[in-house]
Order: C-alpha cells, then sequence, then structure tokens
C-alpha cells in the first residue's frame, strides 16, 4: 500500500483542468465551414471534462486512518516457521522477509518503536 498526499494530487489535476481550459478558450470551435467542429478543440474539452471528474473523484475519496501495529514473535515451530519470525499484530500476516521493518508489507500498518 502507498499513502499519497491528496491534496497535492488535487493540486495538480486542478493545475492541469485550467490549462485545458485555457486552451479551449484559445481554440476556435468550428472551422471554416458551418458545422464542422475542430479537432483541436474536441479533444481539449475532452481533456478538460476528464481532469474535472477526476478532481471530483479525489475529492470524493474516502479516507483512511493510518493503521498501528507491532511484530510479535512467532514460536519455534508454529505452522512451520521457525523461531525469530515475526507476525503482524493487525491483519496477523507472517514477515517473510527476514528483516524487521518499519511497516508490514501485507497491510500497511506502521509498526511501533520497542
Amino acid at each position: 500500500m502507498r499513502m499519497i498526499d491528496a491534496d497535492a494530487l488535487y493540486e495538480k489535476v486542478q493545475h492541469g483542468e485550467e490549462l485545458a481550459r485555457s486552451r479551449v478558450l484559445d481554440t476556435e470551435s468550428t472551422l471554416p465551414y458551418p458545422n464542422n467542429l475542430n479537432p483541436s478543440y474536441t479533444r481539449y474539452v475532452a481533456q478538460m471534462d476528464e481532469r474535472i471528474k477526476l478532481k471530483y473523484m479525489i475529492a470524493d475519496a474516502p479516507t483512511i486512518e493510518p493503521k498501528h501495529g507491532e511484530w510479535i514473535p512467532i514460536r519455534k515451530g508454529e505452522r512451520g516457521y521457525s523461531a525469530g519470525d515475526f507476525r503482524c499484530s493487525v491483519c496477523h500476516q507472517p514477515n517473510k522477509c527476514y528483516i524487521v521493518t518499519n511497516y508490514c508489507s501485507h497491510c500497511g500498518a506502521l509498526m511501533r518503536d520497542k
């Protein structure tokens, strides 16, 4: 799992929307012939619409609280694991890396310092 800064992403998408909006305003909608839409104009309108939709998806996305856990030592012989292996206290999955890390690779829980 990778946590991102939704506010920073929202700002980037909003900036892209503003650029697309200025392209739409600077491009003529029709070519010299009546009822003949300019392909560039159509493309810029589509880009602007996509960015607006993406911006609302980011704004409406649910937020999660970070999980905190700790590494629990696994007893020798338990389900085929050897002594020295650890299990996450949140998801109870074993740590398959032979290094104790600062987060669980299965559920993303941040591990407390002991």
